[in-house]
């Protein structure tokens, strides 16, 4: 279950406006130690045009263990070309739980949380709704999600999420392209996991 043969997506740390515009470059990202600036403007990644915020999902997700990355930008009146490695995203960090990233059903990322504060009294598989995005927080600790997961972990429960079939850093299509079956299959062996886990507890 813990083996993790899924490569976690690159941490670009660039968020982006109107326009490809940069308006935050995070620290430890891609973007700080290539030297992209806020203010810049983004045009393309690894020679691919940029066209909107979903570019940069795209990128750091494709490329699996090769972090090397090439932005060019518009600072001023001048194009730059700058390149260098970006590290992979960080795992989340809650208070009071051990964050293990695994993968179940071959290619779905599973997140799992499990208390180290208190006993385990139990296990929740959390499903997701129907958008399209990663249910991990690792760079918002006031996100929603994470402070759920925290809430349940100090109350002793182990969390496990799974994300979806092309997103975060699961492989296969995009989520608009798979059935409901397909879903099921992904949560069934959430649960498969999650047993497996208290047999090996017990």
């Amino acid at each position: 279950m813990y083996q993790d043969s899924l490569a976690r997506r690159s941490f670009l740390g660039l968020q982006i406006g109107e326009g490809g515009a940069i308006t935050a470059v995070l620290p430890g990202g891609a973007g700080a130690k290539v030297g992209i600036f806020t203010g810049d403007r983004l045009l393309s990644i690894d020679e691919r045009p940029f066209t909107d915020a979903r570019t940069l999902t795209r990128e750091a997700r494709a490329k699996g263990t090769d972090r090397r990355f090439s932005f060019e930008v518009r600072r001023g009146d001048r194009t730059l070309t700058l390149t260098g490695d970006a590290p992979p995203l960080p795992v989340e960090v809650i208070e009071g739980a051990d964050v293990l990233l695994g993968q179940v059903a071959s290619r779905l990322r599973a997140i799992f949380a499990i208390p180290n504060e208190h006993p385990v009294v139990g296990s929740i598989l959390y499903m997701q709704s129907i958008r399209a995005e990663s249910c991990e927080a690792p760079l918002s600790p006031d996100a929603p999600i994470r402070k759920w997961v925290q809430a349940c972990a100090g109350r002793g429960w182990i969390v496990l999420r799974v994300e979806r079939s092309g997103v975060g850093d699961s492989k296969g299509p995009d989520p608009t392209e798979t059935g409901l079956e397909v879903e099921l299959d992904g949560y069934r062996a959430g649960l498969r996991a999650l047993t497996d886990l208290e047999e090996c507890r017990n």
